[in-house]
């Protein structure tokens, strides 16, 4: 099996791009869900369609967070996906530090903005809108910081989601130790199959499990993360089947209408009662498709480096932070004139425009802050002596690299970043080439 070369770790710049294409689809779904969709297509024939038809992929938010967790896992497990020796402490010090802090940056906006800016309830408020108002204290706000129980919507719609990045991150070595050990293509398809059915098991026992919602959750969301790790893990072989299909037009564009196709599934429109336990475990298979193809093949690496999404892609973390507040705000402020149309000309722009401001007063030189304390980490352990620890070694994998704290050697620079943030580029450029930094 041909090798993926050190040269080609730049083709995984297109992963920018679709992570701005990702957080723009979220910020048009938190738009569009600010009022209730129409019954029927004479009621509002413009909305039905942008509801009940393949539009709606431009703003399907639920299935962007699930690229989003399949990206996640793929980034996080690229550099390890061969037997590398790895200093796990200082990578988790980095690792949450990146997360983190920029977190609590966004939550401190979040509640400003819930403090400043009025909610009042109105009769024919969507559901979605209502969530976000009621009381929150100080207290709420302390506890949600945590990230690792039930974050309330009142301060930040988009941060359910982080919890599962935490709990993610937390596995990480877990998951590179076990990951190595799937040494064949049956093993690793078995595996696929196997996590697929544990997120369709997630989705079945909904009625049944809600004294365990978190156990429910974590069956439907962790195996994304693992889906897009087993891929990354899978690189040379699924990189070489991208490259034998894209010689056929037929065979490539198959592969992206398939796709599109498992992410629209869900949307509740013609499929909404027909296999309804599937529908996450279809759109999350259509999330690793959408990930694999912006990865390897030629056409998702020419869009994902389109000069647009790839600059909101490196401040997409930023943008997923603050948008919440702000499209509520606005949803609030101009309710019900306009709703949901003058959203996407007003609130979707002013997220993007704040969140690009967040990444370059917070988020930035929070990530120089979370890579420094990595550093200082690292050096301590080596200062120390520390041996770096190491995933088991994979048989008749290679062989063991050596530990960054050999003097003379250098390995391959961390990777800590999340599917819903871009790192630092000029900083990335400045380290030894790492395929996926984020």
């Amino acid at each position: 099996m041909e090798p993926i070369r050190p040269g080609e770790g730049s083709r995984l710049d297109a992963l920018d791009g679709l992570r701005g294409f990702l957080a723009t689809m979220v910020v048009f779904h938190h738009c569009m869900i600010t009022v209730v969709a129409p019954p029927s297509f004479a009621a509002d024939p413009l909305f039905w369609v942008a509801v009940f038809s393949p539009v709606h992929l431009a703003w399907a938010g639920t299935q962007a967070v699930y690229a989003f967790f399949v990206l996640s896992g793929f980034v996080l497990m690229w550099p390890h996906r061969e037997a590398i020796r790895t200093q796990w402490v200082p990578w988790y010090v980095q690792r949450l530090t990146r997360l983190y802090l920029p977190i609590w940056a966004g939550a401190v906006f979040s509640y400003g903005v819930y403090l400043c800016v009025p909610r009042p309830v109105r009769a024919g408020m969507s559901d979605w809108l209502l969530l976000h108002v009621g009381p929150y204290s100080p207290g709420d706000f302390a506890r949600d910081l945590s990230l690792i129980r039930y974050t309330d919507p009142i301060l930040n719609t988009a941060y359910w989601s982080l919890r599962w990045e935490v709990v993610y991150s937390l596995l990480v070595p877990l998951v590179v130790a076990g990951l190595l050990q799937v040494r064949s293509r049956f093993g690793a398809f078995a595996l696929a199959v196997l996590l697929l059915g544990l997120i369709v098991l997630g989705a079945d026992s909904s009625g049944q499990l809600r004294q365990w919602d978190t156990l429910r959750d974590a069956l439907i969301y962790l195996p994304m993360f693992f889906l897009g790790a087993l891929a990354a893990q899978r690189a040379a072989q699924i990189r070489q089947l991208i490259h034998r299909a894209e010689r056929s037009r037929g065979a490539i564009t198959a592969l992206w209408v398939s796709a599109i196709a498992a992410l629209l599934w869900p949307l509740q429109w013609q499929t909404a009662g027909l296999l309804r336990s599937l529908h996450q475990a279809i759109a999350a298979w259509g999330a690793l498709l959408l990930v694999i193809l912006f990865a390897f093949s030629s056409s998702g690496r020419r869009i994902g480096q389109m000069r647009v999404p790839a600059w909101l892609g490196e401040r997409s973390f930023s943008i997923y932070l603050v948008h919440g507040p702000i499209v509520i705000s606005m949803a609030y402020f101009l309710y019900p004139g306009g709703l949901p149309w003058v959203m996407l000309v007003t609130a979707a722009p002013l997220a993007i425009g704040v969140g690009a401001l967040f990444f370059a007063c917070v988020e930035r030189p929070l990530h120089a802050v979370s890579r420094d304390l990595g550093g200082y980490v690292r050096k301590r352990l080596c200062a120390g002596g520390q041996k770096a620890v190491s995933p088991p070694r994979a048989l008749n994998g290679p062989s063991l690299s050596p530990t960054a704290c050999e003097p003379g050697i250098a390995t391959a620079p961390e990777t800590v970043g999340t599917c819903l943030e871009s790192g630092d580029r000029k900083s990335a450029a400045s380290r030894p080439a790492a395929p996926g930094y984020a």
